[in-house]
C-alpha cells in the first residue's frame, strides 16, 4: 500500500489548479554509469511541467514523504 498516495493526489491537484502538467512516479535512470543496461536512480513523486507561452518548459519536484520517513 502506498502510505503518500494522498499526499500524491494532493500534490498533482495543486499543479492542475495552476496550469501545470503533473506526472506522478517518474523514474530517473541513469545511462552514464559503469553497468552494461541502464539503471534506476530514483524516482519523483510528482513532477509538473509548466509550458510558457513563448514554448520554454519549467520543471517543478514534488516530494512526497510519510512521517515514519523524514529525517532531519
Amino acid at each position: 500500500m502506498i502510505k503518500d498516495k494522498a499526499q500524491k493526489r494532493l500534490a498533482a491537484k495543486l499543479c492542475a489548479a495552476q496550469g501545470i502538467l503533473p506526472f506522478l512516479e517518474v523514474v530517473v535512470r541513469s545511462q552514464t554509469g559503469l553497468e552494461d543496461s541502464p539503471s534506476d536512480i530514483t524516482d519523483i513523486d510528482v513532477l509538473g511541467l509548466d509550458i510558457g507561452r513563448n514554448g520554454t518548459v519549467q520543471r517543478i519536484l514534488l516530494d512526497c514523504k510519510t512521517v515514519s520517513k523524514v529525517s532531519a
